[in-house]
């Protein structure tokens, strides 16, 4: 009877275990969809969960790094070592262990001799943090391509983790992937059309500056203008002047005297930012 209770009492922990993540995976993806909603920026998205995620497991060091496969690039969007925030701003060769997870889309749990793994396979150490002893990284995927890689570490002891870690944490990267991967790109095209607004904008100052601040009023005429861009910026230019006096014919009464004025319109460039 008594090995049968233990059993019993092992599967229940497994079970009260397993529902646990279960539940904790769901709060993440949660917090994720909820910051979608609410429009946060995306950095706030990344330290919502990545703060969740350190509250969850309880470890040293939580990191959440982007993948840009076209640059060969990795972006620490979230990093934290014993409760302090680490920064490391910019794009960063992408080596060592998230090299491998890169290259085999597989997670990588090292448990023992981190710091001779680390120096052997080109694995950098962040300044200011410590060498981790356990290092656990998993891949986020959309479809079959990495888009970045969420890791644990702790820098205090050895056999930090466990295959129960590796699939909660496969889980979360599973769930988060995609959500997290949609709000990067927004935040590229962000920045893609501030950027563009601002080439629009120098644009618009350079025609007006070719356009006149004043037109003629002659006596007896009103003279006005408009334009209207087809798109962003028009190719477009026109002037009203008044021809020099020389050239004026001589007036028929001194109470109706004559003006002589160029009216011009021009289709200069086609219209767009070219």
């Amino acid at each position: 009877m008594s090995v049968q209770s233990s059993s019993y009492g092992d599967d229940h922990s497994a079970l009260l275990k397993e529902l646990a993540e279960r539940d904790m995976a769901l709060a993440i993806i949660n917090s994720v969809q909820q910051s979608l909603a609410a429009q946060l920026d995306v950095q706030s998205i990344y330290d919502l969960v990545g703060a969740r995620i350190y509250e969850f497991f309880h470890v040293p060091v939580v990191m959440i790094s982007t993948y840009d496969q076209h640059t060969d690039t990795i972006e620490h969007r979230y990093a934290i070592e014993h409760g302090q925030r680490v920064y490391a701003p910019g794009c960063l060769p992408c080596l060592g262990f998230r090299r491998q997870i890169v290259q085999t889309r597989q997670a990588v749990l090292l448990n023992s001799n981190v710091a001779e793994l680390a120096e052997r396979l080109g694995q950098p150490t962040l300044p200011g943090t410590l060498t981790p002893k356990s290092w656990l990284g998993v891949p986020m995927l959309v479809g079959d391509q990495v888009t970045g890689i969420l890791s644990l570490q702790d820098v205090d002891k050895e056999n930090a983790f466990d295959d129960s870690s590796v699939r909660l944490l496969q889980t979360l990267s599973a769930s988060m992937s995609i959500a997290l991967e949609n709000a990067r790109l927004w935040e590229k095209e962000n920045e893609y059309r501030k950027a563009l607004e601002h080439e629009f904008e120098i644009g618009r100052k350079i025609q007006a500056g070719f356009l006149p601040d004043i037109i003629p009023q002659p006596q007896g005429w009103d003279i006005a203008v408009a334009l209207q861009s087809a798109r962003e910026v028009a190719g477009d230019f026109y002037d009203v002047f008044e021809l020099p006096s020389q050239r004026l014919p001589a007036p028929q009464s001194a109470a109706q005297p004559s003006h002589t004025l160029g009216l011009v319109i021009a289709d200069v460039c086609d219209k767009g930012l070219g």
